[in-house]
Protein backbone atom coordinates (compact mmCIF):
# COMPACT_ATOMS: atom_id res chain seq x y z
CA UNK A 1 0.00 0.00 0.00
CA UNK A 2 1.39 3.38 -0.91
CA UNK A 3 2.25 5.55 1.84
CA UNK A 4 0.38 8.91 1.77
CA UNK A 5 2.82 12.31 2.16
CA UNK A 6 1.85 14.86 4.66
CA UNK A 7 2.89 18.17 5.16
CA UNK A 8 4.46 16.99 8.69
CA UNK A 9 6.72 14.95 7.06
CA UNK A 10 10.31 16.24 7.11
CA UNK A 11 11.61 18.17 3.86
CA UNK A 12 14.28 15.35 3.46
CA UNK A 13 12.31 12.43 3.72
CA UNK A 14 10.10 13.76 1.25
CA UNK A 15 12.66 14.16 -0.82
CA UNK A 16 13.47 10.62 -0.26
CA UNK A 17 9.91 9.28 -1.36
CA UNK A 18 10.19 10.82 -4.19
CA UNK A 19 13.09 10.26 -5.55
CA UNK A 20 12.77 6.51 -5.22
CA UNK A 21 9.01 7.28 -7.63
CA UNK A 22 10.58 9.67 -10.06
CA UNK A 23 11.82 8.29 -13.63
CA UNK A 24 15.59 8.93 -15.04
CA UNK A 25 13.90 11.07 -17.63
CA UNK A 26 12.31 13.13 -15.41
CA UNK A 27 15.07 13.69 -13.16
CA UNK A 28 17.36 15.04 -16.05
CA UNK A 29 14.46 16.95 -17.61
CA UNK A 30 14.48 18.56 -13.97
CA UNK A 31 18.07 19.18 -13.42
CA UNK A 32 18.64 20.35 -17.21
CA UNK A 33 15.91 23.15 -16.44
CA UNK A 34 17.49 24.34 -13.13
CA UNK A 35 21.03 24.54 -13.74
CA UNK A 36 20.10 27.23 -16.06
CA UNK A 37 19.54 29.54 -13.56
CA UNK A 38 21.03 27.83 -10.24
CA UNK A 39 24.79 27.78 -10.56
CA UNK A 40 25.75 26.26 -7.61
CA UNK A 41 24.06 23.10 -8.34
CA UNK A 42 25.74 22.99 -11.36
CA UNK A 43 28.98 23.32 -9.93
CA UNK A 44 28.67 20.65 -7.29
CA UNK A 45 26.90 17.87 -9.45
CA UNK A 46 29.82 18.05 -11.74
CA UNK A 47 32.23 17.95 -8.65
CA UNK A 48 30.20 14.97 -7.32
CA UNK A 49 29.59 12.80 -10.95
CA UNK A 50 32.56 13.93 -13.23
CA UNK A 51 34.42 11.07 -11.79
CA UNK A 52 32.06 8.55 -13.54
CA UNK A 53 32.63 10.25 -17.01
CA UNK A 54 34.13 9.28 -20.17
CA UNK A 55 36.38 11.98 -19.79
CA UNK A 56 40.58 11.05 -19.09
CA UNK A 57 42.09 11.14 -15.63
CA UNK A 58 43.65 14.10 -16.23
CA UNK A 59 40.87 16.10 -17.79
CA UNK A 60 38.67 14.68 -14.56
CA UNK A 61 41.20 16.39 -12.14
CA UNK A 62 41.18 19.66 -13.83
CA UNK A 63 37.22 19.61 -14.26
CA UNK A 64 36.64 18.93 -10.91
CA UNK A 65 38.93 21.79 -9.40
CA UNK A 66 37.93 24.64 -11.77
CA UNK A 67 34.61 23.95 -10.38
CA UNK A 68 35.60 24.12 -6.93
CA UNK A 69 37.35 27.59 -7.81
CA UNK A 70 34.35 28.58 -9.21
CA UNK A 71 32.63 28.59 -5.54
CA UNK A 72 35.04 31.26 -4.28
CA UNK A 73 33.22 34.49 -5.37
CA UNK A 74 29.77 33.03 -3.78
CA UNK A 75 29.95 30.41 -1.41
CA UNK A 76 32.88 30.38 0.69
CA UNK A 77 31.91 27.31 3.14
CA UNK A 78 31.24 24.88 -0.03
CA UNK A 79 34.48 26.14 -1.99
CA UNK A 80 36.61 25.36 1.69
CA UNK A 81 35.05 22.11 2.28
CA UNK A 82 35.40 20.95 -1.33
CA UNK A 83 38.76 22.07 -1.69
CA UNK A 84 39.73 20.55 1.60
CA UNK A 85 37.98 16.83 0.17
CA UNK A 86 40.44 17.26 -3.22
CA UNK A 87 44.05 18.01 -1.49
CA UNK A 88 42.91 15.01 1.32
CA UNK A 89 42.00 12.83 -1.70
CA UNK A 90 45.63 13.54 -3.23
CA UNK A 91 47.29 12.26 0.54
CA UNK A 92 44.90 9.05 0.17
CA UNK A 93 45.74 8.19 -3.52
CA UNK A 94 49.45 8.52 -2.32
CA UNK A 95 48.81 6.41 0.79
CA UNK A 96 47.02 3.95 -1.45
CA UNK A 97 50.18 4.23 -3.83
CA UNK A 98 47.74 5.01 -6.79
CA UNK A 99 51.09 7.55 -7.53
CA UNK A 100 49.20 8.60 -10.85
CA UNK A 101 46.01 10.14 -9.69
CA UNK A 102 48.23 12.00 -6.61
CA UNK A 103 50.32 13.36 -9.06
CA UNK A 104 47.54 14.59 -11.26
CA UNK A 105 45.60 15.63 -8.40
CA UNK A 106 48.85 17.76 -7.14
CA UNK A 107 49.49 18.93 -10.97
CA UNK A 108 45.91 20.89 -11.58
CA UNK A 109 46.44 22.39 -7.95
CA UNK A 110 50.01 23.93 -8.83
CA UNK A 111 49.61 24.24 -12.58
CA UNK A 112 46.37 26.83 -11.91
CA UNK A 113 47.27 28.94 -8.84
CA UNK A 114 45.49 31.96 -9.56
CA UNK A 115 46.48 34.92 -7.17
CA UNK A 116 43.75 34.51 -4.83
CA UNK A 117 41.12 37.17 -3.27
CA UNK A 118 41.62 37.76 0.50
CA UNK A 119 38.65 35.77 1.46
CA UNK A 120 39.85 32.46 -0.26
CA UNK A 121 44.05 33.37 -0.29
CA UNK A 122 44.84 30.80 3.46
CA UNK A 123 43.15 27.91 1.65
CA UNK A 124 44.18 28.35 -1.62
CA UNK A 125 47.98 28.59 -0.43
CA UNK A 126 47.41 25.16 2.37
CA UNK A 127 45.92 23.22 -0.85
CA UNK A 128 49.01 24.40 -3.28
CA UNK A 129 51.68 23.61 -0.14
CA UNK A 130 49.95 20.22 0.70
CA UNK A 131 50.07 19.94 -3.27
CA UNK A 132 53.84 20.09 -3.29
CA UNK A 133 54.17 17.99 -0.29
CA UNK A 134 52.70 15.15 -2.27
CA UNK A 135 55.08 15.74 -5.31
CA UNK A 136 57.79 15.80 -3.06
CA UNK A 137 56.73 12.25 -1.44
CA UNK A 138 56.21 11.23 -5.00
CA UNK A 139 59.82 11.88 -5.61
CA UNK A 140 60.97 9.57 -2.48
CA UNK A 141 58.54 6.58 -3.50
CA UNK A 142 58.97 3.58 -5.45
CA UNK A 143 56.52 5.23 -8.02
CA UNK A 144 57.51 4.42 -11.90
CA UNK A 145 60.21 6.26 -13.27
CA UNK A 146 58.51 7.70 -15.98
CA UNK A 147 56.22 9.39 -13.55
CA UNK A 148 58.93 10.54 -11.45
CA UNK A 149 60.00 12.03 -14.31
CA UNK A 150 56.95 13.63 -15.01
CA UNK A 151 56.84 14.65 -11.32
CA UNK A 152 60.55 16.53 -12.00
CA UNK A 153 59.24 18.45 -14.66
CA UNK A 154 56.50 19.60 -13.29
CA UNK A 155 58.50 21.07 -10.26
CA UNK A 156 61.07 22.74 -13.00
CA UNK A 157 57.89 24.34 -15.22
CA UNK A 158 56.53 25.56 -11.17
CA UNK A 159 60.07 26.72 -10.67
CA UNK A 160 60.65 28.65 -13.31
CA UNK A 161 57.45 30.00 -14.87
CA UNK A 162 54.26 29.30 -12.25
CA UNK A 163 55.74 30.45 -9.55
CA UNK A 164 55.63 34.52 -10.40
CA UNK A 165 51.91 34.01 -8.81
CA UNK A 166 52.73 32.68 -5.98
CA UNK A 167 52.70 34.17 -2.95
CA UNK A 168 55.67 33.71 -0.55
CA UNK A 169 54.55 30.43 1.75
CA UNK A 170 54.33 28.70 -1.72
CA UNK A 171 56.96 30.08 -3.66
CA UNK A 172 58.81 28.32 -0.39
CA UNK A 173 57.23 24.96 -0.47
CA UNK A 174 57.67 25.12 -4.51
CA UNK A 175 61.80 25.66 -4.20
CA UNK A 176 62.18 23.17 -1.65
CA UNK A 177 60.20 20.41 -2.98
CA UNK A 178 62.92 20.65 -6.01
CA UNK A 179 65.45 20.62 -4.45
CA UNK A 180 64.15 17.29 -2.68
CA UNK A 181 63.30 16.11 -6.53
CA UNK A 182 67.04 16.94 -7.38
CA UNK A 183 68.44 13.85 -7.19
CA UNK A 184 71.09 13.73 -10.33
CA UNK A 185 73.89 15.82 -11.25
CA UNK A 186 72.50 17.86 -13.87
CA UNK A 187 69.48 18.13 -11.96
CA UNK A 188 71.00 19.71 -9.05
CA UNK A 189 73.18 22.13 -11.31
CA UNK A 190 69.78 23.11 -13.04
CA UNK A 191 68.05 23.73 -9.27
CA UNK A 192 71.07 26.13 -8.20
CA UNK A 193 70.91 27.76 -11.33
CA UNK A 194 67.07 28.16 -10.91
CA UNK A 195 67.55 29.62 -7.32
CA UNK A 196 70.43 31.92 -8.76
CA UNK A 197 68.01 33.46 -10.88
CA UNK A 198 64.57 33.62 -8.50
CA UNK A 199 67.13 35.80 -6.15
CA UNK A 200 68.25 38.05 -8.96
CA UNK A 201 64.34 38.13 -9.61
CA UNK A 202 63.43 38.95 -5.88
CA UNK A 203 66.44 41.78 -5.92
CA UNK A 204 64.77 43.22 -8.65
CA UNK A 205 61.38 43.02 -7.70
CA UNK A 206 61.86 44.57 -4.48
CA UNK A 207 64.08 47.61 -5.59
CA UNK A 208 61.01 47.86 -8.06
CA UNK A 209 58.45 48.18 -5.81
CA UNK A 210 60.16 47.27 -1.84
CA UNK A 211 58.38 44.19 -1.33
CA UNK A 212 60.17 42.14 0.92
CA UNK A 213 61.75 38.94 -0.81
CA UNK A 214 62.77 35.54 0.96
CA UNK A 215 66.41 35.71 -0.35
CA UNK A 216 67.84 33.68 2.92
CA UNK A 217 65.28 30.97 1.78
CA UNK A 218 66.60 31.10 -1.46
CA UNK A 219 70.62 30.67 0.15
CA UNK A 220 69.40 28.08 2.75
CA UNK A 221 67.80 25.70 -0.76
CA UNK A 222 71.20 26.63 -2.53
CA UNK A 223 73.44 25.51 0.33
CA UNK A 224 71.74 22.40 0.53
CA UNK A 225 71.99 21.79 -2.87
CA UNK A 226 76.38 22.35 -2.78
CA UNK A 227 75.53 20.15 0.21
CA UNK A 228 74.58 17.32 -1.85
CA UNK A 229 76.68 17.86 -4.91
CA UNK A 230 79.60 17.57 -2.09
CA UNK A 231 80.71 21.09 -3.12
CA UNK A 232 81.98 21.85 0.32
CA UNK A 233 84.46 24.55 -0.45
CA UNK A 234 81.33 26.64 -1.95
CA UNK A 235 79.21 25.55 0.98
CA UNK A 236 81.34 26.81 3.18
CA UNK A 237 82.20 29.65 1.69
CA UNK A 238 78.13 30.49 1.49
CA UNK A 239 78.11 30.14 5.07
CA UNK A 240 80.77 32.90 5.81
CA UNK A 241 79.28 35.15 3.00
CA UNK A 242 75.92 35.02 5.33
CA UNK A 243 76.95 34.38 8.68
CA UNK A 244 75.18 37.45 10.27
CA UNK A 245 72.37 35.16 9.63
CA UNK A 246 71.97 32.79 12.77
CA UNK A 247 70.83 29.91 10.16
CA UNK A 248 73.88 30.36 8.40
CA UNK A 249 76.06 31.25 11.88
CA UNK A 250 74.71 27.60 13.36
CA UNK A 251 75.32 25.52 10.50
CA UNK A 252 79.33 27.02 10.80
CA UNK A 253 79.27 26.66 14.63
CA UNK A 254 77.81 22.76 14.06
CA UNK A 255 80.88 22.26 11.10
CA UNK A 256 83.82 23.40 13.59
CA UNK A 257 81.91 21.28 16.39
CA UNK A 258 82.20 18.25 13.95
CA UNK A 259 85.92 19.45 13.12
CA UNK A 260 86.31 19.62 17.04
CA UNK A 261 87.36 23.16 17.07
CA UNK A 262 85.92 23.94 19.86
CA UNK A 263 87.59 27.03 20.58
CA UNK A 264 86.31 28.41 16.99
CA UNK A 265 83.05 27.23 17.25
CA UNK A 266 82.44 29.09 20.45
CA UNK A 267 83.47 32.08 19.12
CA UNK A 268 81.31 32.35 16.44
CA UNK A 269 78.74 32.64 19.05
CA UNK A 270 80.11 34.51 21.13
CA UNK A 271 80.14 36.90 18.08
CA UNK A 272 76.35 36.49 17.41
CA UNK A 273 74.88 40.14 17.49
CA UNK A 274 72.04 40.52 19.91
CA UNK A 275 71.08 40.76 23.77
CA UNK A 276 70.18 37.08 24.16
CA UNK A 277 71.19 33.70 22.46
CA UNK A 278 68.56 31.27 20.84
CA UNK A 279 68.05 27.89 22.28
CA UNK A 280 69.74 26.28 19.22
CA UNK A 281 73.45 28.28 20.25
CA UNK A 282 72.21 27.56 23.81
CA UNK A 283 72.42 23.82 22.72
CA UNK A 284 75.39 23.80 20.89
CA UNK A 285 77.27 25.52 23.62
CA UNK A 286 75.84 22.48 25.66
CA UNK A 287 77.23 20.16 22.82
CA UNK A 288 80.63 21.86 23.34
CA UNK A 289 80.95 22.00 27.15
CA UNK A 290 80.01 18.28 27.28
CA UNK A 291 82.60 16.85 24.58
CA UNK A 292 85.14 18.91 26.50
CA UNK A 293 83.94 17.78 29.76
CA UNK A 294 83.85 21.18 31.65
CA UNK A 295 81.54 20.97 34.43
CA UNK A 296 80.93 24.45 35.58
CA UNK A 297 79.71 25.24 31.74
CA UNK A 298 77.26 21.82 31.75
CA UNK A 299 75.61 23.27 34.87
CA UNK A 300 74.91 26.80 33.71
CA UNK A 301 73.79 25.87 30.34
CA UNK A 302 71.42 22.74 31.44
CA UNK A 303 69.65 25.34 34.04
CA UNK A 304 69.48 27.85 31.15
CA UNK A 305 67.82 25.35 29.23
CA UNK A 306 65.28 23.30 31.67
CA UNK A 307 63.85 27.06 31.65
CA UNK A 308 64.14 28.56 28.08
CA UNK A 309 62.70 25.19 27.14
CA UNK A 310 59.77 25.71 29.06
CA UNK A 311 61.32 23.31 31.79
CA UNK A 312 62.03 19.72 29.62
CA UNK A 313 63.10 17.67 32.93
CA UNK A 314 65.82 16.14 30.32
CA UNK A 315 68.08 19.69 30.97
CA UNK A 316 67.17 19.28 35.31
CA UNK A 317 68.35 15.37 34.82
CA UNK A 318 71.53 16.40 32.70
CA UNK A 319 72.39 18.77 35.94
CA UNK A 320 71.60 16.52 38.53
CA UNK A 321 74.09 14.43 37.07
CA UNK A 322 76.47 17.18 37.81
CA UNK A 323 76.46 16.86 41.19
CA UNK A 324 77.50 14.87 44.28
CA UNK A 325 74.40 13.74 46.27
CA UNK A 326 75.82 15.78 49.30
CA UNK A 327 75.28 19.03 47.42
CA UNK A 328 73.06 18.14 45.19
CA UNK A 329 70.00 18.39 47.88
CA UNK A 330 70.84 22.32 48.49
CA UNK A 331 70.89 22.71 44.65
CA UNK A 332 67.55 21.55 44.62
CA UNK A 333 66.12 24.35 47.24
CA UNK A 334 67.96 26.95 44.93
CA UNK A 335 66.81 25.74 41.13
CA UNK A 336 63.21 25.68 42.89
CA UNK A 337 63.89 29.50 43.83
CA UNK A 338 65.01 30.43 40.93
CA UNK A 339 61.85 28.76 38.83
CA UNK A 340 59.30 30.30 41.58
CA UNK A 341 60.63 33.22 40.59
CA UNK A 342 60.25 33.18 36.88
CA UNK A 343 57.40 35.85 36.12
CA UNK A 344 56.96 35.06 32.41
CA UNK A 345 55.22 32.08 32.70
CA UNK A 346 54.40 31.58 36.45
CA UNK A 347 52.16 29.37 36.30
CA UNK A 348 54.45 26.70 34.52
CA UNK A 349 57.15 27.44 36.73
CA UNK A 350 54.92 26.71 39.76
CA UNK A 351 54.03 23.35 37.75
CA UNK A 352 58.16 22.94 37.10
CA UNK A 353 58.74 23.68 40.98
CA UNK A 354 56.13 20.86 42.00
CA UNK A 355 57.43 18.41 39.97
CA UNK A 356 61.23 19.07 40.88
CA UNK A 357 59.73 18.13 44.69
CA UNK A 358 57.81 15.26 43.30
CA UNK A 359 60.77 14.02 41.86
CA UNK A 360 63.01 14.51 44.68
CA UNK A 361 60.69 13.22 47.19
CA UNK A 362 60.22 16.25 49.11
CA UNK A 363 56.84 16.03 50.26
CA UNK A 364 56.87 18.59 53.15
CA UNK A 365 58.14 21.31 50.73
CA UNK A 366 55.56 20.41 47.99
CA UNK A 367 52.76 20.50 50.62
CA UNK A 368 54.23 24.42 51.82
CA UNK A 369 54.20 25.36 47.95
CA UNK A 370 50.23 24.01 47.58
CA UNK A 371 49.44 25.89 50.64
CA UNK A 372 50.90 29.02 49.32
CA UNK A 373 49.22 28.60 45.99
CA UNK A 374 46.17 27.29 47.09
CA UNK A 375 43.94 28.09 43.83
CA UNK A 376 41.75 24.91 42.99
CA UNK A 377 43.73 24.12 39.64
CA UNK A 378 47.19 24.10 41.92
CA UNK A 379 45.86 21.68 44.42
CA UNK A 380 44.25 19.57 42.18
CA UNK A 381 46.69 18.44 40.13
CA UNK A 382 49.30 18.15 43.28
CA UNK A 383 46.86 16.90 45.97
CA UNK A 384 47.24 13.32 45.19
CA UNK A 385 50.37 13.19 46.26
CA UNK A 386 50.14 14.74 49.31
CA UNK A 387 46.81 13.31 50.55
CA UNK A 388 47.96 9.89 52.32
CA UNK A 389 50.95 11.42 54.25
CA UNK A 390 49.30 14.69 54.81
CA UNK A 391 45.17 14.52 55.13
CA UNK A 392 44.01 16.79 57.16
CA UNK A 393 46.65 19.52 55.48
CA UNK A 394 45.04 18.82 52.56
CA UNK A 395 41.90 18.78 53.06
CA UNK A 396 42.53 22.22 54.86
CA UNK A 397 44.46 23.30 51.70
CA UNK A 398 40.97 22.25 49.80
CA UNK A 399 38.37 24.22 51.83
CA UNK A 400 40.39 27.32 51.09
CA UNK A 401 40.81 26.59 47.26
CA UNK A 402 37.49 25.75 46.89
CA UNK A 403 36.29 29.25 48.87
CA UNK A 404 38.59 31.18 46.55
CA UNK A 405 37.13 29.44 43.81
CA UNK A 406 33.21 29.76 44.28
CA UNK A 407 33.99 33.34 45.53
CA UNK A 408 35.56 34.22 41.38
CA UNK A 409 33.28 32.31 39.60
CA UNK A 410 29.52 31.21 38.39
CA UNK A 411 27.76 28.94 36.33
CA UNK A 412 26.70 25.71 35.75
CA UNK A 413 30.26 24.32 35.14
CA UNK A 414 31.81 25.95 38.14
CA UNK A 415 29.51 24.43 40.14
CA UNK A 416 29.44 21.22 39.12
CA UNK A 417 33.18 21.82 39.48
CA UNK A 418 32.86 22.18 43.30
CA UNK A 419 30.79 19.57 43.84
CA UNK A 420 32.92 17.19 41.67
CA UNK A 421 35.80 18.66 44.38
CA UNK A 422 34.17 18.25 47.57
CA UNK A 423 33.65 14.57 46.50
CA UNK A 424 37.05 13.92 46.23
CA UNK A 425 37.41 15.75 49.71
CA UNK A 426 35.21 12.99 51.50
CA UNK A 427 37.52 9.96 50.63
CA UNK A 428 40.01 11.66 52.03
CA UNK A 429 40.47 10.39 56.48
CA UNK A 430 38.32 13.05 57.99
CA UNK A 431 36.99 14.66 54.64
CA UNK A 432 33.73 13.79 55.24
CA UNK A 433 33.19 16.17 58.54
CA UNK A 434 34.93 18.92 56.89
CA UNK A 435 32.63 18.68 53.75
CA UNK A 436 29.83 18.80 55.62
CA UNK A 437 30.66 21.85 56.84
CA UNK A 438 31.93 23.48 53.85
CA UNK A 439 28.91 22.33 52.13
CA UNK A 440 26.51 24.05 54.77
CA UNK A 441 28.68 27.04 54.42
CA UNK A 442 28.76 27.66 50.96
CA UNK A 443 24.94 27.18 50.77
CA UNK A 444 24.55 29.73 53.45
CA UNK A 445 27.06 32.23 51.62
CA UNK A 446 25.37 31.87 48.13
CA UNK A 447 21.91 30.94 48.81
CA UNK A 448 20.94 33.90 46.41
CA UNK A 449 22.90 31.15 43.63
CA UNK A 450 19.95 28.62 43.42
CA UNK A 451 21.53 26.32 40.82
CA UNK A 452 24.83 26.60 43.11
CA UNK A 453 22.55 24.91 45.82
CA UNK A 454 20.69 22.95 43.90
CA UNK A 455 23.98 20.88 42.55
CA UNK A 456 25.56 21.33 46.28
CA UNK A 457 21.87 19.08 47.67
CA UNK A 458 23.19 16.49 45.71
CA UNK A 459 26.23 15.69 47.56
CA UNK A 460 25.37 13.17 50.12
CA UNK A 461 26.26 13.66 53.32
CA UNK A 462 27.16 11.27 55.68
Amino acid sequence: MKKDITTEESPEHIFSILLRQLSSPALRDFLEDTIRTDRQLLYQFIIHFIEQSDYTDEQKKQIAYESILSFAGYNKKIFTDELVLFTQRSRQFLEEKNFIDAFLSAQVIVSNFKTPDEESADQLEQAATAAFSVLVDISKSDAALDLKEKNWELLKTAARDYSVSYPGEVIQACFAALVEAADETEKLEWTLSCIADKIELSKANFRKTREEYDELFLLELRWQVLKKMNLEKEALQLLQENKRNDFFRMKLVESEIEQNNFSAAKELIADRKGVELPVEFLRLLLEIAQKENDVKAIRSLALQLFQSSKYDFEYFNLLKQQYDKSRWKQQVDRIVNIVKRNTSAKANGLDAAAKILIAEEEWDKLLRLVQKNANLEFVEEYAGWLKEKFPLEVLEVYRTAVRRYAEKHMGTEVYRTVTGVLRKMQSIPGGKEIVQALTIELKVTYRQRRSFVEELNKVVLS
